[in-house]
């Protein structure tokens, strides 16, 4: 059974990043190869000794009956890495600057992406270096669904990013402007790809999802925004009476995990977002939602939001209440777009 080494943006607050590392390792399971799931951080990332201090006092105030913002960021990540370790199939953990190349040359396969994986925002060289692959040539190298999140590559990384990409074996991203920014920058056939989290159809989603303890209400909203709330959020769905904010980091939802997450949108009646793949889970479940710009961030859903819309005929806007008569086709269109880009998948996998 061929190796493939998932390569990701790999953190422990991200439901959408932790659901789309989930939906690759169940697709490449389904498609007969061995996936590992490499906990490469960010090395830009790496704390100082104060910090690791400061993290040891979040874990001693985690067991102390308080809700007090360390105490709960502490909570939610050791929910996120108990989804991870039941889940994921992790490698050992490392930094980017520290990645060794010997590990990574074992894997039959690399699979860079999804999520932001070329997003350079918060990226330093030697992260740059090992989201693009960069010198590493023994394995297929694939991407899918990757991200940029943005326009296009920063100036002191192009050449690196060029450099690293041109010696992949296919490429493929998530959105139509990426699609078209890498086909003219590295002069090589780019192609789209869903979101792996489409992959997966309602009954896989329905079988991990988890009703959080902390959960009585019947009837609420849910509130989900990775950037500042946007201002007009309320006025779009005129009963907001019962709202359930995902990121009040004083509530109980804060903590809740990925697979309480997927419950979450499951149930709710309404969900307000400026994310990606509460979109998607929404559209999974046939809700009612509105999806808004991010505030106060250099990546743009625009471009995401776009070719989600477009690709699956949704008939909406951002910032306008979405219902499922506005995405009547969407269910059959995944079921269509699954087998086609699984097709596209197992030649990019196989040639």
């Amino acid at each position: 059974m061929k190796k493939v080494g998932i390569v990701t943006v790999y953190g422990e607050q991200n439901y959408g990043n932790k659901l789309q590392n989930y939906a690759l390792v169940q697709i490449y399971k389904k498609l007969g190869f061995a996936p590992i799931t490499l906990q490469g951080r960010q090395s830009v990332l790496k704390l100082s000794t104060k910090q690791k201090g400061k993290n040891l006092l979040k874990a001693i105030m985690a067991k102390t009956p308080t809700k007090s913002s360390h105490a709960q960021y502490y909570r939610r990540e050791e929910k996120f890495k108990a989804f991870s370790r039941q889940y994921l199939n992790l490698s050992n953990g490392f930094f980017t600057d520290n990645a060794n190349r010997s590990f990574l040359n074992s894997f039959d396969i690399l699979s860079v992406g999804s999520d932001q994986v070329w997003n350079d925002v918060d990226f330093n060289e030697a992260d740059v270096k090992y989201f693009s692959l960069y010198d590493i040539k023994w394995p297929r190298k694939i991407s899918f669904a990757a991200s940029i999140g943005k326009k296009d590559f920063q100036s002191k990384y192009l050449s690196i990013f060029v450099k690293g990409l041109q010696d992949f074996d296919f490429i493929s991203c998530r959105e139509e402007s990426a699609v078209m920014y890498l086909s003219n920058t590295l002069k090589k056939d780019c192609f789209l790809m869903m979101d792996p989290t489409l992959f997966l159809d309602v009954n896989d989603w329905k079988r991990i999802e988890k009703k959080p303890d902390w959960l009585h209400k019947s009837n609420y909203c849910l509130e989900y925004f990775l950037g500042s709330v946007n201002s007009e959020c309320k006025k779009a769905i005129p009963d907001n009476s019962n709202i359930i904010d995902l990121m009040d980091v004083n509530s109980d939802a804060f903590i809740s995990s990925p697979n309480e997450f997927i419950y979450l949108i499951h149930h709710a009646n309404n969900v307000l977002t400026d994310s990606f793949h509460a979109c998607v889970f929404s559209m999974l479940f046939n809700k009612t939602y509105a999806v808004f710009d991010r505030l106060n961030s250099l990546s743009n859903m625009n471009s995401r939001i776009k070719t989600l819309f477009t690709e699956f005929s949704v008939d909406g806007k951002m910032g306008e209440v979405i219902t499922p008569d506005n995405y009547t086709s969407f269910r059959s269109i995944v079921d269509r777009k699954r087998n086609e880009y699984t097709k596209l998948l197992l030649e990019a996998l196989d040639n």
